[in-house]
């Protein structure tokens, strides 16, 4: 039953698709980020998202089509799903062609996404730790600058520690 391999290379297809579309959102991504582009950041949030809900999606139905070719092509198996070189043993020549170079662009596209999900992961974590070094600093300023008379003695309030405290 060649349908059920189509059906595979069909959602093999979606999948290389939607990788690509993912490796192209973490590049537009990387981009909003160096240039401080936080509108285009929001929308690229959304767009990331709904493709990884596509992506789960389209695993779901891969599983369902390798399911069905399992059961078709061994059915004493209980509960194993078959490994794509098992079932190209079932696969015309250009099937088999099909299956060998999406598997191949696949691959390549999934480590690519791999690689740059952790620059854009180190980025991230980067620039969080530099917008928490800017609150500590802010949280500091101004502490214990004190308060000055007209004399210009100083004034100790326990309750105002910082500038702001005392014109509040």
């Amino acid at each position: 039953m060649a349908d059920l391999i189509d059906n595979i290379i069909d959602t093999m297809r979606d999948d290389l698709r939607y990788q690509r579309d993912l490796e192209k959102i973490l590049t537009d991504k990387l981009d909003a980020i160096r240039n401080n582009d936080i509108a285009l950041m929001e929308i690229i949030a959304q767009t990331e998202y709904r493709t990884v809900q596509a992506i789960n999606n389209n695993i779901e139905r891969t599983n369902k089509v390798i399911r069905q070719a399992t059961a078709f092509y061994f059915p004493i198996r209980a509960g194993q799903l078959a490994s794509a070189t098992e079932l190209k043993q079932f696969a015309s020549e250009s099937q088999s062609q099909a299956l060998d170079a999406i598997g191949t662009m696949l691959r390549g596209t999934i480590e690519n996404v791999k690689r740059q999900n952790q620059i854009v992961s180190l980025v991230t974590q980067k620039l969080l730790g530099h917008v928490d070094q800017i609150f500590k600093v802010i949280a500091h300023t101004g502490r214990d600058i004190g308060l000055y008379g007209r004399r210009g003695d100083k004034k100790i309030n326990i309750e105002q520690n910082r500038m702001l405290d005392a014109i509040a």
